[in-house]
């Protein structure tokens, strides 16, 4: 039988003939697995990381934000790369996963279609592994800031360059007075299915 079948949310909404929400796509991947059809079903959710399910149930992994990406071409061969040879390496598949994530992510922070390196996957790697805000800004380039409760900032539209600016100022000043970090940051986490 097949082992694994790997798909982006695009190819696997395409599959069922309409756009899915996240439950519907674990349920469907759920049902092949249950069916037979192969042992483990990996759906990759850009962003939002990649859906693992096989025969002891489902996890979402999720991906470390890339703040200032270059470029997404490649991030899905990337996150095959690291996905193959991780498993190559004996990894179980949910690890292999995780680095494969990394790799997509890391593949993001180079221009244009240039591969990612291993330093960069080791780095996001690293960062993800430890859910350190400070490791991921020293290590793996990125600028993290937590916007205080309290602030309500609106545009226009989703990304209202008035209203983003007006945020980075918020998140400027409370770096510069000295905001501590998070140890664990908002969508840095293996998070388990029901």
């Amino acid at each position: 039988g097949v082992h694994l079948v790997k798909v982006n949310y695009r190819e696997f909404d395409e599959l069922a003939g309409r756009e899915q929400t996240g439950r519907e796509r674990e349920d469907r991947a759920r049902g092949i697995v249950a069916g037979g059809g192969v042992e483990a079903v990996i759906v990759t959710l850009g962003p939002a990381g990649a859906l693992v399910v096989d025969a002891d149930g489902a996890v979402r992994i999720s991906a470390p934000t890339v703040v200032s990406p270059d470029s997404a071409v490649g991030a899905g061969d990337s996150f095959m790369g690291g996905l193959a040879l991780s498993l190559d390496r004996g990894l179980p598949l949910v690890e292999a996963c995780t680095v494969g994530v990394a790799s997509a992510a890391a593949a993001m922070t180079t221009p244009g279609t240039e591969p990612c390196r291993r330093p960069q996957v080791e780095r996001m790697l690293e960062a993800w592994r430890a859910g350190d805000t400070a490791a991921l800004t020293e290590r793996a380039g990125f600028h993290w800031v937590t916007i205080p409760e309290g602030i309500n900032i609106s545009g226009e539209e989703t990304f209202d360059p008035t209203a983003m600016r007006a945020l980075y100022d918020v998140g400027y000043r409370s770096a510069v007075a000295g905001a501590q970090w998070a140890t664990r940051p908002p969508g840095l986490a293996v998070e388990t299915l029901p």
